[in-house]
């Protein structure tokens, strides 16, 4: 099984607005797999760094993703 992955910065104001995007998410088919501070605060509203993935339905193979950089 192959997967993609997203990374997203996402803010922690408000619980609830929170909850409804990782849910949105979550309906979307993808899976939160880790979630950390955000390391380069900018002084507002504190952000967290979501990880999620996916079950990829069709990706390059990795040789030639890497190829392509």
């Amino acid at each position: 099984m192959r997967w993609e992955y997203k990374i997203l910065k996402l803010q922690v104001g408000d619980s609830e607005s929170l909850e409804r995007t990782l849910d949105d998410w979550g309906e979307a088919g993808w899976e939160l797999v880790a979630a950390y501070p955000d390391p380069q605060q900018d002084g507002h509203s504190p952000k967290v760094v979501a990880v999620f993935k996916s079950v990829a339905i069709s990706i390059p193979s990795l040789e030639t993703r890497l190829h392509a950089r």
